[in-house]
């Protein structure tokens, strides 16, 4: 079966539904041979693959020379999950389920109730759901894990993560996807990229962290960073459009 391919792009809608410099730079996408050359073995038009490219955000860890510190002043390596949640996951049959994702419910998850919720290739194909598990398709999850690659479930970005005494290479996650521009749902109040660190403490439970979090994620620059601290991860990206939101204490 052959895709339908868009046979005009018509600039205003563009307008109405992209900020003006992130337009900009999606725009420049049209002359890219890279773009037109996957777009033609696609089947595609540019703009369906410029809309994909312009959804996806890059998240860039940042971290101090020692994190992690809660059972050992020496720190221990860090599992880290970045999980994009979309408002359709917060819709329909799985409301419930993904209830304590939604941002707008009154309380901001913590790591310990991700981790042990955390979804799982079992519970994912459980057709009603698991109660005890979210359910997040693997596409949007990314993983900085002690398990193996085919144990973890989510797309598998490496092993734990330690602090630096020197400066590290960066940790650049890119591709992440998040809800479409169609309807403007990445700027509704339930659009949220949350970076969860498994913080542990002396006896090696998961601590009560709040994690990093964008929430109406197309509020910001489509590259982000977060920074991990001692016992605690931190958004370092301000909000770049609708400031005024971040005056209120929650979504």
């Amino acid at each position: 079966m052959k895709l339908r391919v868009v046979r005009a792009f018509d600039p205003r809608t563009v307008q109405r539904t992209v900020p003006r410099d992130l337009r900009k730079e999606c725009m420049m996408l049209k002359n890219s041979k890279r773009i037109a050359a996957v777009a033609r073995a696609a089947s595609l038009s540019w703009v369906s693959l410029l809309l994909l490219g312009c959804t996806a955000r890059e998240i860039t860890i940042e971290r101090d020379p020692v994190i992690n510190t809660r059972s050992s002043a020496e720190g221990v390596p860090l599992s880290v999950d970045i999980v994009s949640v979309y408002p359709s996951d917060l819709e329909g049959p799985n409301r419930d389920l993904n209830k304590e994702l939604d941002p707008t419910a009154g309380q901001i998850i913590t790591s310990d109730v991700w981790f042990k919720r955390k979804p799982t290739r079992e519970s994912m194909n459980v057709a009603e759901g698991d109660p005890t598990r979210f359910r997040i398709p693997r596409e949007q999850i990314f993983s900085y894990t002690d398990l193996d690659p085919g144990e973890a479930y989510g797309n598998y970005r490496g092993g734990q993560i330690r602090g630096s005494k020197f400066p590290p290479p960066k940790i650049v996650v890119s591709g992440i996807p998040v809800a479409g521009w169609g309807g403007r749902r990445v700027h509704d109040s339930r659009s949220v990229i949350y970076v969860f660190g498994r913080f542990t403490d002396e006896n090696g439970n998961v601590m009560k962290t709040e994690p990093a979090m964008f929430w109406s994620v197309g509020d910001f620059e489509r590259k982000l960073a977060v920074r991990i601290k001692d016992d605690r991860i931190e958004a370092v990206t301000p909000r770049k459009y609708n400031a005024e939101r971040d005056n209120r204490n929650k979504p």
